[in-house]
């Protein structure tokens, strides 16, 4: 599995998996991934997202975050991207909240 991923394919790698924490990504929040990157990159993305578990994706990211969120400012697009992406189906439950807050800590 190669884990060699640009930046623009760690922010989709991020978006599915916050995306995916109900269980299905949903039509609303994949036009939100889109318009962030490529249908190449997501369609390569989310192979891989498709070969690796939770602990998986999270190291992946957790090693990649070093080298595309190097600053606040980084961080704060980031977190911006994925707070649209949570609002994109309308309800932000309680596991959303509490990973938004997660994701700040983490990056």
């Amino acid at each position: 599995m190669d884990t060699n991923i640009t930046k623009e394919e760690f922010i989709v790698l991020l978006m599915l998996y916050v995306a995916n924490l109900d269980g299905k990504i949903k039509p609303d929040e994949m036009s939100v991934i889109l318009e962030k990157s490529t249908p190449a990159d997501v369609v390569k993305v989310r192979k891989l997202f498709n070969t690796m578990n939770d602990s998986e994706i999270l190291q992946l990211l957790q090693e990649k975050k070093e080298l595309y969120v190097r600053d606040d400012s980084d961080k704060q697009v980031v977190l911006a991207d994925i707070r649209k992406l949570i609002e994109a189906d309308r309800k932000i439950g309680a596991m959303e909240t509490l990973l938004v807050g997660e994701l700040e800590r983490m990056l």
